[in-house]
């Protein structure tokens, strides 16, 4: 004990969610009890045969979908992790139903994907089975126009779209029918400017969580773009990329060139962190993308290693 400040140690002996209770003569501190996502330092699976792996997400039937840049392509698999995809949806190109150096991915309530896709400057929907449903965007600067949009995320109460329509320097957002609604931000490196955001997630106050890459920090907006807060880790963030919150409602964070997933409470207090650089097991070279499955796995797309490592 220093002052006021307690110093606590304890190791869990089980991964997952849980909460942490901590009382003085019998009464708990503020804040207590406190959730935790405990999560072991080696990966529970590896999958290797990817080529540039950027979005990820869990399907509803439990399969793992996975975006690969390089292929042009998206990738569904068995959560298991089997080697041969289940099916690839998408081919090179830049017709109805190709993909061009894809990005980000979301899946809708129906089970359709929606993915960026970034070299041709617009968003595609796939049906389960891969069929093209839909396409909009070109390249511009207006309303539904997209420069290199990086990362699509659905509102999980009004299924209204986010787009970090990342050389635009903005967020889009749009109806569930893929019209345009409105859009916030602007380049900069003030309150609610950006320069090149890049994922977004949701809290269960509707609030928006965007991470600001180039200017290394976290914004939190409303659901309708108002400014909340920002915070940076204290300075130590480097080109955060992907954001993903768990059933606790803790903050995943993918500091890209710090190579490590960082643990945040909503109000941006760092928790934790973990990985290295490297090729090696729980380590990482450029992690793109942090999802959270049913069952509290953390899955991470490390892009330079090509491969999507899950703890």
């Amino acid at each position: 004990m220093r002052g006021n400040q307690y110093e606590i140690s304890y190791h869990p002996q089980h991964k997952g969610n849980c909460y942490l209770h901590i009382r003085i003569k019998n009464k708990h501190i503020s804040g207590s009890p406190f959730p935790l996502s405990v999560l072991t330092k080696t990966p529970s699976n590896v999958i290797t045969d990817l080529k540039e792996p950027r979005g990820v997400a869990i399907n509803q039937g439990g399969q793992i979908v996975v975006v690969e840049r390089g292929n042009h392509c998206i990738s569904v698999r068995a959560l298991s992790g089997e080697k041969d995809p289940q099916f690839r949806i998408g081919s090179e190109g830049e017709g109805p139903g190709q993909l061009l150096s894809p990005r980000g991915l979301a899946i809708t309530a129906r089970g359709e994907y929606l993915v960026c896709d970034s070299g041709n400057d617009r968003i595609q929907l796939f049906s389960p089975d891969g069929r093209s449903l839909n396409c909009v965007g070109i390249k511009g600067e207006g309303p539904l126009e997209f420069n290199l949009p990086l990362w699509v995320s659905i509102h999980p109460r009004s299924n209204k779209v986010y787009v970090s329509d990342s050389d635009n320097h903005r967020i889009q957002i749009l109806n569930a029918d893929l019209t345009f609604f409105r859009s916030f931000g602007r380049q900069g490196k003030g309150d609610g400017e950006f320069d090149r955001p890049s994922s977004i997630c949701f809290d269960s106050r509707d609030n928006v969580y965007v991470g600001d890459s180039v200017n290394h920090r976290i914004q939190v907006f409303t659901a309708e773009g108002k400014y909340l807060r920002q915070f940076n880790g204290n300075g130590e963030l480097n080109y955060p990329r992907g954001l993903a919150m768990d059933s606790n409602g803790l903050l995943y964070v993918s500091d890209r060139h710090n190579n490590r997933i960082v643990l945040f409470t909503q109000e941006g207090v760092f928790l934790t962190s973990f990985g290295t650089e490297g090729d090696r097991p729980g380590q990482f070279n450029e992690p793109m993308q942090v999802a959270i499955g049913r069952g509290g796995q953390c899955l991470v797309t490390d892009d330079i290693n090509n491969r999507l490592q899950i703890f």
